[in-house]
């Protein structure tokens, strides 16, 4: 099924938007075989582009830097992430992060 754009029914626009929102706001390098990763959020990401999510498997993540984003759990309040403090993510799960004003750089780590 072909989406239309609400505006004016055309094809075009549905698909220019689309790609907004297939684009990754992050920038992850790979820093082992195990699949852990550092994952770089600019402070020019674009807020719309975070979204809710789940994970295949567990995870711990913490920040590297100072910064001022959020991270918030399905039915929970936003917690600060804060440089070094872990916060485990179950496989599964929802959560998503909010975008502050600086660059957030986190270390995910798969658990085994």
């Amino acid at each position: 099924m072909v989406k239309h754009c609400k505006d004016c029914d055309c094809e075009e626009r549905e698909a220019f938007y689309q790609t907004f929102d297939d684009q990754k706001p992050f920038i992850d390098t790979e820093i082992d075989e195990n699949g852990n990763l550092i994952r770089n959020f600019p402070n020019t990401t674009e807020a719309h582009l975070l979204k809710w999510d789940t994970d295949e498997g567990d995870r711990i993540v913490y920040a590297l830097n100072t910064n001022d984003w959020l991270f918030q759990f399905d039915n929970e309040l936003p917690i600060p992430i804060k440089p070094y403090v872990e916060i485990e993510i179950k496989r599964g799960v929802f959560h998503r992060i909010i975008k502050g004003s600086t660059d957030l750089i986190l270390k995910i780590k798969k658990c085994q």
